[in-house]
């Protein structure tokens, strides 16, 4: 039985309006089973695609950690960090232009509609800093190829909000494209949050929900030595705690953490009864008490907008309609660099792992031979000088005195090293520079710098200034962008009552819409 035979909301009580068709304990299981199958399938998928092993390293790369492994502490650990410095730039130039857009409609009728919403869409971007979130969906596309922006509905501020989701916590259900997730079957959405959390959030639940993890040993990990030898042994846990589960003892977490998961699906059940179905939920007399519930009648979609699971892997959160009146996955997806054989796409950081690996061991090797040139190796005749004595000298401070015996050996010699090689130094400039070329910052840093520009030539000399990599990630951007907005717009038209259009934009924000048969919405 597939879960979608299950009931159509599972609200704040253990029954819906439109009643339970089977069994909670079965119902439960079922989606549980059904969810983590999605995301099995989903992970899977995402694993396979290229570049996919490489976002953790970049992430490494990015907060300056040794991409080389394990070094001696008797070497240099010298590190050039040019690979965090050009991704940030990256973020900053592509982001620079201040990304935005605006409504045009060639229905006289809707001119005032188009103007409001483009208010409306400045307020959004500003006062919910929604230009510095999507600054975080373009690090993110930086570092795995794609980004995602999840446009949300907050409850707690009245107000629509942007959420930049990791790209190896967003699994498509089926894509039926690599170019957007509105062509897949759903989409699953994942996150970590302390278990008090949730069950604070969700009491219902709260007997249910089990701890996934202890966050407090997967944080810290990379944080020591020891924490990255056991990162590259590929131990997830401390040695204790391996060593007690053997045992059967029971550890207390630290930082007991759940994931959550959101499951946006395209439902075409319908309703196959001879009486209305309640979709979403309820009050006592039968009354809608949100904008998203809606009575079936029979022979229609239960789910016309599509269907939204929330879960843990142990509980159901919320089962019922996806609140937003668009219909669509309320996610955009951000593929800086698009090619037609993967779902990720290509970081322009990927080439320049290697480069950043040659990089710091061409600086160490010269770290290394300006530490021997100042403290050179000593070479004396055992049988002149005990180790107690060779081990006193120390040919980095000056002024010593050593006194030997040409009777009982060979005096003290100090074995200086040869010249650096000059090609070395060349060689760290290359590298520099092909950084800065492979990755396309040369080129954004000199659209940067192009200052004042005329308004008269404003247009032609920034196409002008834009290599071909430029003019093409700036179209993506705009794509996205457009998808983002007809979100946005019908968002604002469900989430904005006159109320709140009048908190944000004063007198102004009221339309003739708000006088009509269904008084206070901005829906034409």
């Amino acid at each position: 039985m597939s879960i979608f035979d299950g009931p159509a909301i599972l609200s704040s009580s253990t029954e819906s309006a439109a009643g339970l068709s089977l069994p909670e304990q079965q119902y439960q299981s079922d989606v549980l089973g059904w969810g983590a199958e999605a995301i099995k399938d989903g992970e899977t998928f995402l694993r396979a695609q290229d570049g996919y092993n490489k976002i953790d390293e970049v992430i490494k790369a990015i907060n300056g950690e040794p991409l080389s492994g394990i070094r001696s502490d008797t070497l240099s650990q010298t590190s050039s960090n040019r690979f965090g410095k050009i991704a940030l730039d990256l973020a900053a130039g592509l982001t620079d232009t201040k990304p935005f857009w605006e409504y045009r409609t060639s229905n006289n009728k809707y001119e005032q509609t188009a103007i409001l919403l483009g208010k409306l869409s400045l307020h959004f971007w500003l006062n919910r800093l929604a230009d510095l979130k999507f600054c975080d969906v373009v690090k993110f596309g930086l570092v795995g190829g794609t980004g995602w922006a999840h446009q949300v509905y907050d409850p707690t501020q009245e107000d629509l909000d942007l959420i930049a989701e990791d790209p190896r916590d967003v699994l498509p259900i089926r894509p039926g494209s690599y170019g957007s997730i509105q062509d897949a079957f759903g989409v699953i959405i994942r996150r970590e949050r302390p278990v008090n959390y949730v069950k604070a959030r969700w009491p219902r639940v709260a007997d249910k929900i089990k701890p996934t993890r202890d966050a407090s040993f997967a944080k810290g990990q990379s944080q020591t030595r020891m924490g990255r030898l056991l990162s590259l042994m590929g131990i997830t846990q401390s040695p204790f705690s391996a060593y007690m589960a053997t045992k059967g003892a029971a550890l207390t977490m630290a930082q007991p953490v759940v994931d959550i998961f959101i499951i946006y699906v395209k439902d075409d059940r319908k309703n196959r009864t001879s009486h209305p179905e309640y979709v979403g939920e309820f009050d006592n007399n039968g009354e809608p008490v949100n904008n998203w519930s809606y009575i079936v009648p029979p022979g229609k979609l239960l789910y016309p907008r599509g269907r939204c699971i929330q879960f843990t892997p142990t509980a159901i959160l919320y089962d019922g309609p996806n609140i937003f009146w668009h219909g669509m996955f309320p996610i955009s997806k951000l593929t800086l660099d698009p090619w037609p054989w993967t779902w990720l796409g290509k970081s322009p950081l990927w080439d320049l792992l290697s480069l950043q690996r040659a990089l710091d061991k061409n600086i160490r090797i010269i770290d290394d031979h300006n530490e021997v040139l100042a403290r050179p190796p000593v070479i004396g005749d055992k049988s002149a000088f005990s180790k107690a004595s060779l081990e006193k000298i120390d040919t980095r401070r000056g002024g010593q005195k050593l006194m030997s015996n040409p009777m009982s050996g060979k005096p003290v010699t100090i074995a200086y090293p040869p010249p650096l090689d000059a090609s070395i130094p060349n060689y760290i400039q290359f590298l520099i520079n092909e950084m800065d070329f492979v990755s396309g910052n040369r080129d954004l840093m000199r659209l940067t710098n192009m200052g004042q520009i005329p308004s008269t030539e404003t247009i032609e000399k920034i196409q002008e200034a834009m290599s071909p990599a430029i003019r093409l990630r700036s179209r993506i951007i705009e794509a996205f962008m457009r998808e983002f907005a007809m979100m946005f717009a019908s968002n604002s038209m469900q989430f904005y009552p006159l109320s709140k259009r009048i908190q944000v934009l004063g007198a102004g924000g009221t339309m003739i819409e708000d006088l009509d048969s269904d008084p206070g919405t901005l829906v034409p």
